[in-house]
C-alpha cells in the first residue's frame, strides 16, 4: 500500500492497533541491539 492508497475494510480491519501512555522508560543493556524498555 502507498501513501494515498486506499485499502478495504476487510484489510483496515486485520491491522492490530493499540494504545496506551508511557509512564517510564529505561535501557536494556542485555538486548543485542540498542534497546529501551516501555511500561
Amino acid at each position: 500500500v502507498f501513501v494515498g492508497q486506499t485499502i478495504e475494510w476487510n484489510d483496515f480491519a486485520k491491522v492490530d492497533m493499540r494504545i496506551g501512555k508511557i509512564t517510564n522508560v529505561n535501557d536494556f543493556p542485555e538486548a543485542r541491539k540498542p534497546a529501551y524498555i516501555l511500561t
